[in-house]
């Protein structure tokens, strides 16, 4: 059997990369590794570069609070919707 999903709904379960920038210190990111979904935290000099399977909006809300300048989300390409549809990191 052949699951028919539309692309909106297979680009809502890929990897979303996003860098956050803050203007002051940012957030703990030990506590940002533990939000569901979160994958990747990586600080960077510039901004935090955060990877997030699924829904970004538990993330949001804990940055929410922090001074952030610039928020900058890499939509997953065509390869990276299929590779999470079919399980594969």
């Amino acid at each position: 059997m052949i699951a028919e999903h539309s692309v909106a709904e297979l680009t809502t379960r890929a990897r979303h990369r996003i860098d956050v920038t803050f203007a002051g210190k940012p957030p703990d990111l030990g506590a940002l590794r533990r939000i569901d979904g979160v994958r990747r935290v990586e600080p960077n000099t510039v901004a935090v570069h955060i990877d997030v399977d699924g829904s970004t909006a538990e993330l949001i809300k804990a940055i929410a609070p922090y001074d952030v300048v610039d928020i900058v989300s890499h939509e997953p390409d065509l390869e990276e919707v299929f590779l999470a549809y079919y399980g594969k990191d």
